[in-house]
């Protein structure tokens, strides 16, 4: 009997090779398109209720990256933020394979992880959440990604199917929300609440805001 990869294996790479070319071609620059009507829109965060301290680093919106923005979330009991949050929109492809370590605190390695389906008017968003033990401590990071008007799991497949439709239509900026906090163990499930409902109201701020052109 002749192995599948025997027989396939060809075929598949050059599928493999030619999906890849119409991703690159699509990120050239001449075949990029901003989704957002509004490009400025995660600048309005603050507005959203439990955010503030808003504000954008030119500095490191560079290259394929267009966008970087850091602020503050929901305040604790002692007025101090529970989480810090990141949003990125980037045409890097880097952040289309693999998580965005390059956003998370240095040293974090989830101990665990799980991603929450929450319904919406688009269907579902889906929050990906990571978690660490320390001490007596509970380490979240939850994050979102958006592409073309929603929110997606897996950016990449999106993407491919984008650049593979690209050479009649541009290809569109991923955007990440990335979410940081902390609390005691006994916390864990406020925790996790809050992150979620918090990262909602930036998806309708997206939805909102960013919608493609057509």
């Amino acid at each position: 009997m002749t192995a599948i990869s025997g027989r396939y294996g060809l075929a598949i790479l050059g599928l493999l090779i030619a999906t890849c070319v119409a991703v690159w071609w699509a990120s050239a620059d001449d075949w990029r398109e901003d989704d957002c009507a509004r490009p400025d829109a995660f600048r309005a965060l603050e507005f959203l209720a439990d955010t503030w301290g808003v504000k954008q680093r030119p500095d490191l919106a560079v290259g394929h990256r267009i966008q970087w923005t850091d602020g503050f979330a929901v305040r604790q009991d002692t007025g101090e933020p529970r989480f810090t949050f990141r949003v990125v929109r980037t045409f890097d492809p880097y952040y289309l394979f693999v998580r965005p370590k390059g956003l998370m605190p240095r040293g974090f390695a989830a101990d665990w992880a799980r991603v929450e389906g929450v319904p919406n008017s688009d269907g579902e968003s889906s929050v990906q959440l990571l978690f660490k033990e320390r001490g007596s401590e509970i380490d979240l990071i939850a994050y979102v990604y958006f592409y073309r008007g929603v929110a997606v799991r897996q950016p990449f497949f999106e993407a491919l199917v984008s650049g593979l439709k690209s050479f009649l239509q541009k290809t569109r900026p991923v955007t990440i929300v990335l979410l940081y906090g902390s609390a005691p163990k006994s916390e864990a499930a406020a925790l996790e609440t809050e992150a979620i409902r918090w990262l909602e109201s930036v998806s309708a701020l997206y939805r909102d805001s960013c919608q493609p052109r057509i």
